[in-house]
């Protein structure tokens, strides 16, 4: 009986260790478990997050450096001072004409005509004169200053011209009517100028003819043969005259002389 209440108490005491030990091994876990949770929390508010060093980088001008220009020849510097000069004679293009050089070729003695299109390029409508002269017909150019005076035109009486006077509106065409006489003229090259002139100087223009007279064709007999019975198949008394009954052979020569 004695020895069964020894054994109980052991087992009883053995029970209470038992206990005690899984008593402090679960408090011990708790406790790490807690610390760990503790350090986590603590470390990450106090690490930073660390940004990547990045250098700063210095701004570049995007601005060309200026290049110095190269110095121009006298021949770019003169076309230069060229373009940078306002047309002074800005109508000179304003009358178009349409062919710009009128060729005529005539028969000797005979009558010849042309016809050209007369365009007003200018802004402003204009009334125009045409003259006609022979100076510089080889140019077909005339001077400036002889412009100032219409009656100063003169020459080419074989040349003809219609209309003398028309009025052009902005942008409109006409046609004008060219007529070389040649009646009076020698075979070979004839020049003129037709001058065309509005209410200014400003506005001309030079329209150069040429009129070619060709040598007419003259045809004269010079001399008349006739065979009256000396070759075959005449018959006649061969006097060299073409009398009644004979048949003869005549033969002309012809000259030309043009």
């Amino acid at each position: 009986m004695k020895k069964l209440r020894i054994i109980a108490i052991i087992i009883f005491i053995a029970l209470i260790v038992i206990g005690a030990i899984f008593y402090f091994v679960k408090e011990k876990a708790l406790i790490t478990g807690k610390q760990a949770e503790t350090t986590e929390k603590t470390s990450a508010e106090k690490i930073t997050p660390i940004e990547p060093a990045i250098p700063h980088l210095k701004e570049t001008s995007t601005e060309v450096p200026a290049i110095s220009p190269e110095p121009l020849t006298a021949e770019q510097e003169q076309k230069k001072e060229i373009s940078a000069k306002p047309a002074e004679k800005e109508a000179l293009a304003g009358l178009q004409a349409d062919p710009p050089t009128i060729e005529i070729k005539v028969p000797e003695g005979k009558r010849g005509k042309s016809v050209f299109r007369l365009t007003n390029n200018l802004k402003n409508n204009v009334l125009l004169k045409i003259y006609k002269s022979e100076e510089n017909p080889e140019t077909g150019t005339l001077n400036q200053e002889s412009f100032v005076n219409a009656s100063s035109y003169s020459g080419a009486p074989w040349l003809i011209q219609f209309p003398v006077n028309k009025s052009l509106k902005s942008g409109e065409s006409t046609e004008i009517e060219v007529t070389v006489e040649a009646r009076n003229l020698d075979a070979g090259q004839h020049l003129a100028n037709l001058i065309i002139l509005g209410k200014n100087d400003g506005e001309l223009l030079v329209v150069p003819v040429q009129a070619e007279i060709e040598k007419a064709v003259k045809i004269s007999i010079t001399k008349v043969e006739v065979d009256d019975g000396t070759s075959s198949g005449t018959t006649g008394n061969s006097d060299g005259v073409a009398n009644s009954g004979e048949k003869a052979a005549v033969t002309l020569t012809l000259k030309n002389s043009g």
